[in-house]
């Protein structure tokens, strides 16, 4: 994302993390908002409905929310980049598991290691 990609009364999506999502349910963590201000240095959005805090986010800083103790959204140019990431994250955190799960088998065939290494070093 580049700031001049961004304009005031644009249409973004925000995933909530951190302290906002401790108070919505897993199905109100992706949220519509607007751009409200594009700065030299921040972009403020907040939700569309009006109801909830505006936040900001560093367009210095890979547009990182600012401002709080603890990051508590992530900006997202579309709602499709936002589910991308979402799968990208879940993947990753399966592919985690499995790691440690094959990891801790003690005899593994040396051709599914292969397979296996091969599968997980796809360029």
């Amino acid at each position: 994302m580049k700031k001049e990609e961004f304009k005031k009364g644009q249409t973004v999506w925000v995933y909530l993390i951190g302290n906002a999502a401790r108070r919505v349910t897993e199905d109100n963590r992706i949220q519509e908002w607007e751009v409200k201000s594009v700065g030299r240095k921040y972009l403020t959005a907040g939700p569309k409905d009006g109801r909830g805090w505006d936040a900001r986010f560093s367009m210095e800083n890979d547009f990182r929310n600012v401002g709080e103790p603890c990051e508590d959204y992530k900006l997202f140019f579309t709602k499709e980049d936002l589910l991308a990431e979402l799968e990208a994250e879940s993947l990753r955190k399966q592919i985690r598991l499995f790691c440690q799960a094959f990891n801790k088998l003690e005899r593994v065939p040396l051709e599914q290691l292969r397979t296996a290494w091969d599968a997980l070093t796809v360029e």
